[in-house]
């Protein structure tokens, strides 16, 4: 009898690829790597994994790349079932790009890229290969490439998730980002082989005690990853994607007996999960909610500071469950780091950053965040990285930001950071990139910024070239804030001492300042040019200066903005040594902040007089720190109270008293975290539409009034209304509506009022409606801004066509389209999109059609496309339907039109052309850059579908795949309505878990 165990499975239309590479010209010869090239061949061919030998293909010792790439695209060509990739040896990066040595692969330079294998080739490979489980396994190393220790394989400067991004369903990596990987040694084994390989072979060899005759990837990694882990090896990092942790590689030697069968894979074709997988998976999300939730009011910069305290692993726990502005975090926490933190610690941190701005879909807001991102890196003192954002930042901002504003801010952000650099030239450059006609204000403000780094680096006559620039472009500047971008360039040179670029601009400055009409902004700009006067040493003009500010302050009204003014006026009077005056503004600023009522206010003015006060005054300055934090707290928004707390914590971490920073840092995460009211607010909506699909109409009228937003509150209980009707109980939707529209008798704005009117035409109570529509009008007429006023108006006639009032209707249309002509772009093209729903709504779809197709703007011009898709399908002309969703070119829009025909068609018992739309929906869905909106359009995928889904259908096990992918995302409610069609019983947990959450506020 062979002692090779029958097959797993077929594996005729599978292939693995190992490659290995160790006798190297140019880098340390690895010789365990070809023993673990070795033994992975084996235990593929082995009675465990059960592969036939023709079809792993190992390589072996290749010099360089040659045709390996043409090779890989063979090798892998007609494989439909299981693809593996296997590589050992050294790896590198060139320029971001991951690149897998190979024997004549130089120590650096870019021919890395030509004699090794990028690993976009074999992303390439993968991504044409149409295998339904992909399986990558790299054991090479992610590390820095200098100073390599002993038997260490190393790649530089690359991430695991960004670098394996949409190559299969899982991957493994011998370390995480930025860690070095080992491999054992003739002194330490007689067949040394490199570590993760050797632990991963000996996991499946031995076999797992407790666990069934098959063993899946996921535990597989896990217990290697543990075993790694013990013996004080590198850890190492995995990525798994449609459940693929669940495919089963091996046969478990410790399995207890069991009937021979064959094991099923789970690609994710073929997935069916049970009923509790639903459960379990929507109890995972909302756990997860929670955390993004409890963090939700945390400040961006709250991270950053645990890290200058020395609490980087609680700024990582922190971070990771930030739903917002996480990427500003982690580039804070890189620029407090560089100091304070280890350098294996802080590479790991730059590569968690580059790749979540690599991620960032928005091609206009990248650049911004790496000029974030570039001045990080330059405080950090990290030169070589700051200089290649600069670079990489400014070409961005040149090629994708239309809005000058928003670019002008990304070349003054990069004139600094190079400035930091003591790149002198090149920031003077970038700031000149700023446009002199539009923006003189922010060259000016940034060549000020430069010159100061200029001055105090001692380069007096760069410093002063610069500065007679900044001289010629204040000439253009706006007259109201001429006199503060002067104050701000003079106080930049007064290291200099130049008595002529002085005189050029004091006296304009001086006399712009005391000609303010109003003393709100005369005491602030009268404070600057006096601050500039004292830098520069002239105490004469200072002291009338701070005397004509004081006059201003005393007759500002408002206390927080006298308060403002003589905290400046305090630090004029610290600079020229005046301590009496210092004295009186210091009392005249403490009683202004005692006299202000709004908390925010105060604690704002008390962190000025923090600012203000004198550094020999240490015990004023704790007494105002604890004033401060009771302000704080008494701030009732929790996001602006935790921006206030973190804020002040940062300050006082600044002023050396680390203890006392701490204790106000973990009391602004306890007043965020208290905030949790919001949390099921998040995916209430949702459950609420859910449950009513479910029937349980009474649950979810309960669920429904629980949400804190009246306008959701209103929504949610319209839609539930629409449910009842759709499931015939019409007195339950009756009640549903009566109640809805008590709570919308208050609103102030239009957009619930939609989905309740629809609500009440799907009734057929067109007086309710009628009277609904009354109230949404007197709302356009008297509370809506004019900037609103024409997509307010637009989004009633909308709702009217829906309910029939077509004459109404055509009369706001005309009214919409009289007064559009003010509105801005942005609102214009809002109301349009009302306007073509309502023309479609009441047939008139060839002229609906006609006005889309005017939009500039592709989403907005999608949406509008979708309204006449929509009543296209209402008509039955599904084969024109198909046509226009299928030419829309925004992929989020084009996608849930898509998923509509699919619908639709599927209705007529069409299910084949059913499933080609609804694999065309989701193809499109995944075009979408921006991961919210992506998973938003899958969720309509999903919802659609799973109406007309039976459950032993094709078309449902591909529903039941998404849903199964989106529950594990941060948008998880976008899934209930399908599983609600699928698993009702599961909706009905959640709900009571959700419930039981809210009783407990």
């Amino acid at each position: 009898m062979s002692d090779r165990a029958s097959p797993w499975r077929d594996y005729s239309r599978s292939r693995a690829v190992l490659i290995g590479a160790w006798d190297y010209v140019h880098l340390p010869v690895v010789t365990p790597a070809r023993n673990s090239l070795e033994r992975m061949a084996r235990l593929l061919t082995g009675p465990l994994c059960g592969w036939p030998e023709d079809r792993v293909q190992v390589v072996g010792g290749m010099p360089r790349r040659n045709d390996l790439p043409d090779r890989l695209m063979e090798w892998y060509d007609g494989v439909e079932d299981i693809a593996v990739f296997y590589f050992v040896g050294h790896g590198q990066l060139h320029n971001d790009e991951l690149c897998l040595a190979l024997p004549e692969s130089p120590a650096g330079g870019p021919r890395r890229l030509t004699t090794g294998l990028p690993f976009a080739d074999v992303r390439a490979a993968l991504r044409e290969c149409d295998a339904q489980t992909k399986i990558v396994i790299l054991d090479c190393c992610f590390a820095g490439n200098h100073l390599l220790p002993p038997h260490s394989l190393a790649a530089p400067q690359a991430m695991v998730d960004a670098l394996l991004l949409g190559t299969g369903a899982f991957t493994m990596a011998a370390t995480k980002a930025y860690r070095t990987a080992q491999y054992e040694t003739g002194t330490t084994s007689d067949l040394p082989q490199t570590c993760f390989t050797k632990y991963l072979v000996d996991v499946i060899e031995r076999g797992i005690p407790g666990h069934p005759a098959g063993l899946p990837l996921g535990t597989i990694f896990a217990h290697t990853a543990d075993a790694l882990v013990r013996d004080k090896w590198p850890e190492p990092t995995r990525s798994s994607r449609h459940d693929a942790d669940r495919f089963v590689l091996s046969r478990n030697v410790l399995a207890a007996e069991a009937p021979a069968t064959t094991v099923v894979d789970v690609p994710r074709q073929v997935l069916q999960p049970p009923s509790s997988s639903f459960a379990v998976a929507m109890n995972q999300a909302l756990a997860r909610s929670v955390r993004l939730g409890r963090n939700r009011h945390l400040p961006h910069e709250l991270p950053a500071i645990w890290v200058t305290l020395g609490e980087l692993d609680h700024a990582n726990e922190l971070v990771e469950d930030m739903s917002m502005y996480r990427t500003l975090a982690l580039i804070r926490m890189v620029q407090a780091a560089g100091p304070v933190v280890t350098a294996d610690r802080y590479l790991d941190l730059v590569g968690r950053v580059k790749a979540a701005v690599a991620a960032e879909s928005s091609r206009d807001y990248r650049p911004a965040l790496q000029g974030y991102l570039a001045m990080a890196f330059a405080v950090a003192g990290d030169g070589e990285r700051a200089r290649k954002t600069v670079v990489a930042a400014e070409a961005g901002a040149r090629a994708f930001m239309g809005h000058p504003p928003a670019r002008d801010a990304v070349f003054a952000d990069l004139a600094e950071a190079a400035a930091v650099l003591g790149q002198f030239h090149e920031a003077a450059r970038l700031a000149r990139a700023i446009d002199l006609t539009d923006n003189p204000g922010g060259r000016v403000r940034a060549l000020s910024t430069v010159a100061a780094k200029v001055a105090a680096a001692g380069e007096r006559d760069l410093a002063l070239e610069i500065g007679r620039e900044a001289v010629v472009a204040i000439q253009a500047d706006d007259p109201f804030c001429r006199e503060h971008d002067q104050a701000k360039l003079l106080q930049a040179l007064a290291p200099l001492g130049d008595h002529e670029l002085y005189g050029l601009l004091i006296d304009d400055a001086a006399t712009r300042a005391r000609s303010g009409e109003r003393s709100i902004d005369r005491g602030p700009a009268l404070a600057a040019v006096a601050l500039a006067a004292a830098m520069h040493g002239d105490h004469r003009l200072a002291a009338e200066l701070v005397a004509a500010a004081e006059d201003a302050a005393y007759a500002v009204v408002h206390d927080d903005a006298r308060a403002s003014v003589f905290a400046d006026l305090m630090v004029i009077a610290t600079t020229i040594g005046d301590r009496q005056h210092y004295t009186e503004f210091a009392s005249e600023a403490e009683a202004a902040t005692r006299a202000i009522a709004d908390p925010s206010a105060k604690a704002s003015a008390l962190l000025e007089l923090m600012r203000a006060t004198d550094d020999a005054d240490r015990n004023r300055y704790r007494e105002l720190v604890t004033e401060a934090e009771n302000a704080a707290h008494a701030v009732p928004e929790p996001s602006h109270r935790g921006m206030i707390l973190c804020r002040l914590a940062g300050a006082v971490a600044e002023s050396g008293d680390s203890q006392r920073a701490v204790e106000i840092a973990t009391a602004t995460e306890a007043g965020a975290w208290a905030s949790t009211g919001e949390l099921p607010g998040l995916a209430l909506p949702h459950v609420v539409e859910a449950i009513g699909h479910v029937g349980d109409h009474d649950r979810a009228r309960q669920l429904a009034k629980s949400i804190d937003h009246s306008g959701d509150r209103v929504r949610s209980l319209a839609k539930v209304a629409r449910a009842a009707v759709a499931a015939g109980c019409r007195d339950i939707a009756v009640e549903l509506v009566t109640e809805a529209e008590g709570f919308a008798c208050d609103l102030s704005y239009t957009w619930p009022l939609s989905e309740l009117i629809e609500a009440a035409a799907a009734l057929g109570a067109p007086a309710r409606a009628a009277g609904l529509l009354d109230q949404a009008e007197r709302i356009v007429g008297t509370g809506s801004r004019d900037q609103r006023r024409a997509e307010d108006t637009a989004w009633v006639a909308a709702a009217a066509a829906v309910a029939g009032d077509h004459e109404r209707a055509a009369r706001l249309v005309a009214a919409t389209l009289d007064t559009i002509d003010g509105a801005d772009d942005y609102v214009r093209s809002r109301a349009l999109v009302s306007v073509v729903r309502a023309k479609a709504t009441m047939n008139d779809t060839d002229d609906a059609e006609a006005l889309a197709h005017t939009f500039g703007h592709p989403h907005f011009r999608g949406q509008a496309l979708v309204s006449v898709v929509d009543r296209l399908l209402s008509n039955g002309r599904y084969e024109r339907a198909e046509q226009l969703a299928k030419s829309i070119e925004d992929p989020s829009t084009s996608a849930e039109a898509l998923a509509r025909v699919g619908a639709a068609i599927a209705a007529t018992a069409n299910r084949d052309h059913a499933i080609e739309m609804a694999v065309a929906a989701e193809t499109t869905a995944r075009r979408i850059a921006y991961h919210e909106s992506r998973n938003r359009a899958l969720g309509e995928v999903i919802s659609v579908l799973s109406t007309v889904a039976d459950r032993s259908t094709a078309l449902s096990t591909f529903v039941q795949r998404l849903v199964t992918e989106i529950l594990k995302t941060t948008e998880w409610y976008h899934g209930l309505p399908a599983v609600a069609h699928l698993d009702p019983a599961a909706v009905r947990a959640l709900c009571d878990t959700l419930s039981a959450r809210i009783a407990g506020r």
